[in-house]
């Protein structure tokens, strides 16, 4: 018998990416997203209004945060279609607007995919998504016993996030909310190809959502010592002081390249390794990691019975650089109804 943590006999068959859907600060879709990219633009701002008016008055005190602390923040976190979805409003109204996103990623990625809808229910197919915060359930809570209803024991569950989109969807593959602080959303990449290389699912929905709707968080990062008093954010550059908060939510659909390529399947890229360096010996700290930690991640990922990961864009749709943006379909609902105001959960439900 072969010891489990014998390295595999050669190297795993590549992943496809066949579908993906994404909602950032300043982009509200892939080709949004890509256009962002190509005029170098910034998506950062202040706080919302609509998020500080029911803070408390002292929630960021200057002296941590600044006067005005910029972040990157999504558009009408507190909008969502319930009734596309077969939610009554009130139950809308008592999910945390990440599993309300996550829902529309989920549809919008699985239409870019171009998997014909009337085959989601049923199919062997996985949902892994990271989630780290539970804002909404803070802001609900500080609102007093009115804002708790019988939906709410399930609402703020963030371990619900992908049961949710499984349900939804009727999909009968292993469903999972992974925490794993900031690689969390790559872990959730991770199990998907452990799941696809297994053979135990077809199709796998990975990804990750995150959210910055309360005070505490702001507060917490500034008194740690991580938020960019320069205000800039500025990764692996000798200047860099520190982090802008960010928020957003990224869902791609993965399929073993040679279904796809049977299937003809419009392919991103495909992943041909992948392998996750969070350990328990992992110091919580605030400095870059030394040299050779750094060589070990990258050891571990070229390390035995694996390749270095790779894309193979001869068959990608996505926008590339000087080309078309490649996007293929827009997605089919606005999610334009109204669902609930985030500092008082009941008090715009429709």
């Amino acid at each position: 018998m072969t010891p489990h943590n014998d390295p595999p006999a050669g190297p795993p068959a590549p992943i496809a990416v066949v579908g993906m859907s994404c909602r950032l600060p300043g982009a509200d879709g892939i080709a949004e997203f890509w256009a962002l990219l190509r005029r170098g633009g910034t998506a950062f701002s202040g706080v919302p209004e609509v998020r500080r008016r029911d803070w408390p008055p002292d929630a960021l005190p200057p002296a941590d945060v600044g006067t005005d602390p910029q972040g990157g923040f999504l558009s009408w976190v507190d909008q969502f279609d319930a009734a596309f979805f077969g939610m009554s409003p009130r139950e809308a109204a008592a999910l945390d607007p990440q599993h309300r996103l996550t829902l529309e990623l989920a549809w919008e990625a699985l239409e870019d995919s171009g998997q014909p809808r009337q085959r989601w229910a049923g199919r062997r197919a996985g949902v892994f998504v990271g989630a780290i915060a539970d804002d909404y359930a803070a802001l609900v809570h500080r609102a007093g016993p009115a804002a708790v209803d019988r939906h709410t024991f399930t609402g703020l569950q963030r371990g619900l996030i992908a049961n949710r989109v499984s349900r939804l969807l009727g999909l009968t593959g292993p469903s999972l909310t992974v925490d794993a602080g900031q690689c969390s959303s790559l872990l959730a990449v991770h199990l998907a190809c452990e799941q696809l290389w297994a053979g135990d699912v077809d199709l796998a929905l990975a990804g990750g959502v995150h959210l910055n709707l309360a005070p505490d968080g702001w507060l917490a990062a500034a008194r740690f010592g991580v938020l960019a008093r320069s205000g800039a954010s500025v990764p692996f550059d000798t200047a860099a002081d520190g982090f802008r908060r960010g928020e957003g939510g990224g869902l791609v659909v993965l399929k073993p390249l040679r279904l796809a390529e049977a299937d003809g399947d419009d392919i991103y890229c495909s992943c041909s390794a992948e392998r996750p360096t969070t350990t328990a010996t992992t110091r919580i700290r605030r400095y870059p990691p030394s040299p050779v930690r750094r060589r070990c991640c990258v050891g571990r990922t070229g390390g035995p019975g694996c390749r270095r990961p790779t894309c193979s864009t001869s068959s990608c749709t996505a926008p590339a650089p000087g080309g078309a943006t490649g996007w293929r379909r827009p997605p089919s609902a606005r999610w334009s109804a109204g669902a609930g105001s985030l500092t008082s959960p009941r008090g715009s439900a429709r």
